[in-house]
């Protein structure tokens, strides 16, 4: 199957991506360590890769015209392991026609002192986690701006990802 979106990362985000993209008639890919996934969304081929591996990305993406980011380390692993994740996906993406979407949270914001989150807001994290988000979002734009890839990013607070999660 030739899937014109692929998700990487199968969890609650990347499943209710994946299943309103399937309402809409779209042909979907989730990718995953394992290529398993409990209860597999009708319509949706999932299959197994290293996305820390750029050539592997590449092969996983080839044909799509979006790609989800969706996939994540261990929380606890986020400042180690984070970092590298982002960068073989963006590598393996770099001078592809792709649409690349991230799906972010608030943290690299910090405290935002009663304003309006907006994403011309500064970083401003001031935890590990935050500064990480930062870090790789900040790359991923920097790709963007340099003509590697196209990027476009959602971002959603932690109570969002929590209502997904239910």
């Amino acid at each position: 199957m030739s899937a014109k979106h692929v998700v990487l990362g199968t969890g609650a985000i990347g499943r209710a991506i994946a299943e309103e993209l399937v309402k809409q008639g779209e042909s979907v890919r989730m990718v995953n360590r394992s290529g398993k996934m409990v209860e597999i969304p009708a319509g949706v081929e999932v299959m197994a890769s290293d996305l820390y591996d750029r050539v592997k990305v590449n092969e996983v993406t080839r044909d799509a015209k979006v790609v989800y980011q969706c996939s994540q380390p261990n929380y606890f692993e986020w400042t180690e392991k984070f970092p590298p994740l982002q960068k073989s996906i963006i590598d393996g993406l770099t001078g592809t026609d792709v649409k690349l979407v991230l799906v972010e949270n608030l943290y690299m914001y910090g405290e935002s002192n009663g304003k309006p989150m907006a994403e011309d807001l500064p970083h401003s994290a001031h935890t590990r986690k935050g500064k990480t988000r930062s870090e790789i979002s900040n790359a991923a734009f920097a790709a963007h701006r340099a003509g590697k890839v196209r990027v476009t990013a959602g971002r959603g607070s932690d109570f969002l990802t929590r209502l997904l999660e239910r």
